[in-house]
């Protein structure tokens, strides 16, 4: 081959490659997004708390343990006390003594009746009676009464579940002796949920209460929430304002006590330099975009912010006005393209 015909080949050789298509800009704009600030919080039942003993006795009966899960009215655990058997049964005789007495007094009181209207006994011998039917009559209503207080302390022998949810912690053994005021068990009813976060008191005033919460939850959903309650003070030890979301109700399944949740709460609007997601070359810690300068890029770094569907929020590194390469990584393989041999 001679030159002529090396040069003819060298110039088809160049005119059948295919040119580089050129790199899709970006200008880099303010744009105004939601102001939010994000904040740990944590998931906690609306329904928890500790049943005590309400009698003295000895542990009989411990039917349920820690994470078993209960029922309304479930029997969990049975106290032996001889002093409710007792006075029920004392109600009991008194109840039966009053009735005999009530029936008497009212026979007395009808005999006398009947004297009265014959002019056998005086005015005032039938009033007496009548007093003393009043007074035994009243005697089996206080007698009733007692059996209703008796019979309430002895179901104190029996302790019930209030609602459905589970048992989180057992305080007594079987065989132990306890006194009134005791703690027995603790436990939480399973479904209704909310957040608990804290709200620094420097971001009270742009709270935006009309804007919704959004609460990212354990399975990394977002769910926004309306509905809050913002407490009347402050933490002592944070000085932070407590903030409490109740969620909607879920399997019991779903959600956990005592799990870390992420909550934006709404402070309103702010501006903000906004990139499309794929303008960002992430390389381990660096993160970096090509920034145009003529017909040339130039690699700079940059610090991130927020990230969402919408793009990526650049807190340094840019300035409104600029231009970058769209796609990072497309015009990384359009440059190994032209370098290769």
């Amino acid at each position: 081959m001679n030159a002529f015909q090396f040069g003819v080949w060298c110039t088809l050789l160049l005119l059948s490659t295919p040119t580089p298509a050129a790199p899709t800009l970006f200008r880099v704009n303010l744009v105004t997004v939601p102001h939010q600030l994000v904040l740990d919080g944590e998931l906690e039942p609306v329904e928890q708390g500790t049943l005590a003993a309400q009698i003295p006795g000895r542990v009989a009966r411990l039917l349920v343990d820690v994470n078993d899960p209960i029922v309304a009215g479930q029997v969990l655990l049975e106290i032996t006390s001889t002093e409710p058997a007792a006075r029920l049964a004392q109600a009991e005789a008194a109840l039966l003594a009053a009735e005999t007495q009530e029936q008497d007094g009212q026979t007395q009181l009808r005999r006398m009746q009947s004297l009265l209207a014959r002019g056998a006994v005086s005015r005032r011998e039938f009033d007496a009676a009548r007093v003393q039917a009043q007074a035994a009559s009243n005697t089996v209503a206080q007698a009733r009464a007692g059996i209703i207080q008796a019979r309430e302390g002895l179901a104190y022998t029996r302790v019930r579940a209030p609602y459905a949810g589970i048992v989180s912690a057992r305080h007594v053994a079987v065989g132990e002796t306890v006194s009134p005021g005791q703690p027995l068990l603790s436990g939480f009813a399973v479904g209704r949920m909310r957040v608990v976060a804290y709200l620094p008191q420097s971001r009270l005033g742009a709270l935006q209460p009309e804007q919704p919460f959004a609460v990212q939850l354990p399975d990394g959903a977002w769910l926004a929430l309306s509905d809050y309650q913002l407490f009347p003070y402050a933490e002592p030890g944070s000085h932070s304002i407590r903030l409490r979301l109740p969620l909607p109700e879920q399997h019991p399944s779903a959600w956990r006590p005592g799990q870390w949740v992420k909550l934006a709460v709404p402070l309103g609007e702010r501006r903000v330099l906004r990139v499309p997601p794929a303008a960002v070359l992430r390389q381990s810690e660096l993160s970096a975009v090509y920034v145009a300068r003529g017909e040339r890029f130039q690699l700079r770094q940059v610090r991130l912010g927020a990230q969402d569907n919408q793009g990526v929020e650049i807190l340094a590194g840019l300035e409104a006005g600029e231009q970058i390469a769209a796609d990072a990584h497309e015009l990384i393989s359009q440059r190994g393209a032209r370098h290769a041999p």
